[in-house]
């Protein structure tokens, strides 16, 4: 039986209606289904296909504070040189080559997570490292097992498309072309027509569309029905080759609209300390300890939740002083911190990332095929995925995952 796997990213719960999605709306409704609740941080793709919270594997951001082993240390030579192209219409150029060259670096050191450079400021760049080393459908990504490495373990072939990789259970390539979702549907139908037991695919478009216009905007709708009629189309054309389908659809996260900027550098500037500007959580690294029960009264003042070594742990997060920072600053749902080190444009209409959360942050989680009874999940979290996918398509694990089968 084949199983066909998406994960829709930044797919709200809100927008799973008739109106918007009537065919995900009608799968939904004849399988079983319900909200998703995500986590805290950017990363939470490796806790969603390893079931495993962060206090396990400890990946739920992009990059940490690493001054002495950063990727990007090759290019502290030429910061002078980098600086002044990037103060002038060369920026991009000064960005892609710092970018590429870095991640042709990690790829001959056999890593395969890659990042690009964003708008991390240049005299910082090379103080920060990317938080992972492998992409999550390599071999043995983390400390524990993920989905991938269970189905290999297993003998069952799969097809995993996510930018900029293609993976099977034999091998990975590069797929640099396979950038956006209507390339990825296409994709997905040729593999659907092959002798695969698994395909899985992100679909990421939304995401981008829903931070620069907004969670309702026609641009956001209209995706989300080009969405429901590419996958109408995959699932219909499968079952053409074999009407014995498993399909299981979930998001990482939902996004909910932004009414207030914070500019954290506005309060950082004033003690000596390294800092990441995220878009929803800002990490601080004190050169003088002392000034950290200042520095977090400030930020509490300005409406932020504040965390540390002494309460990170409710967010499932554990405290490593170079992950976290001395002080880890979060926004609540709503607001987002600007400048930031990952946009250009201020006006993010949308946001997700938060620490604590509100319905519209809440995702789908779809599960329907021939043996899947009619049902409403409660409950279900990003660390039950790979629970349920193993239990549909029937591999045992002996692993003590910190979710569970929601099926």
């Amino acid at each position: 039986m084949k199983t066909i796997v998406l994960f829709l990213d930044a797919f709200r719960h809100e927008d799973l209606n008739e109106g918007n999605c009537p065919y995900l709306h009608k799968l939904a409704c004849s399988g079983t289904s319900g909200r998703l609740s995500t986590l805290a941080g950017y990363h939470v793709e490796y806790s969603m296909l390893s079931g495993y919270y962060p206090l396990r594997h400890n990946v739920w951001i992009w990059y940490y504070y690493d001054e002495k082993n950063s990727c990007f240390r090759w290019a502290r030579p030429l910061k002078p040189l980098l600086n002044v192209m990037d103060k002038t219409l060369l920026r991009n150029i000064s960005r892609n080559f710092i970018s590429y060259t870095t991640m042709l670096i990690r790829l001959l050191y056999g890593k395969t997570r890659f990042l690009k450079v964003n708008e991390i400021p240049i005299d910082k760049i090379s103080k920060f490292d990317v938080s992972v080393d492998k992409f999550y459908t390599d071999k043995n990504s983390l400390n524990v097992p993920t989905l991938f490495d269970t189905l290999r373990e297993n003998n069952v072939k799969y097809f995993a498309l996510e930018y900029p990789w293609i993976s099977t259970n034999k091998a990975m390539k590069l797929a640099f072309f396979k950038k956006d979702d209507l390339s990825n549907f296409k994709a997905l139908k040729r593999a659907a027509a092959r002798n695969y037991d698994l395909i899985y695919c992100h679909i990421w478009n939304l995401d981008s569309l829903q931070h620069k216009y907004g969670i309702k905007s026609k641009e956001a709708v209209s995706h989300i029905k080009f969405i429901d009629e590419s996958v109408e189309d995959l699932v219909e054309c499968a079952k053409k080759r074999d009407d014995k389908l498993n399909i299981i659809i979930f998001s990482d996260h939902g996004m909910t609209p932004v009414n207030r900027t914070i500019d954290a550098l506005s309060i950082i500037k004033d003690y000596d300390a390294e800092y990441f500007l995220g878009s929803t959580m800002v990490q601080v690294w004190l050169k003088d300890i002392s000034r950290k029960n200042d520095i977090r009264d400030k930020f509490l003042k300005a409406g932020c939740l504040v965390y540390d070594e002494k309460n990170i742990k409710e967010l499932k997060i554990p405290y490593k002083r170079e992950f976290v920072g001395d002080l880890l600053i979060a926004a609540k749902p709503g607001c987002q911190f600007y400048p930031d080190f990952f946009r250009k444009d201020k006006n993010a209409l949308a946001m997700h990332g938060y620490a604590v959360k509100n319905r519209d942050l809440d995702g789908i989680f779809i599960v329907n095929g021939l043996n899947i009874k009619k049902g409403v999940m409660t409950g279900a979290s990003l660390v039950d995925i790979v629970p349920t996918i193993l239990k549909i398509i029937s591999v045992k694990s002996s692993e003590k995952y910190d979710g569970k089968a929601r099926v």
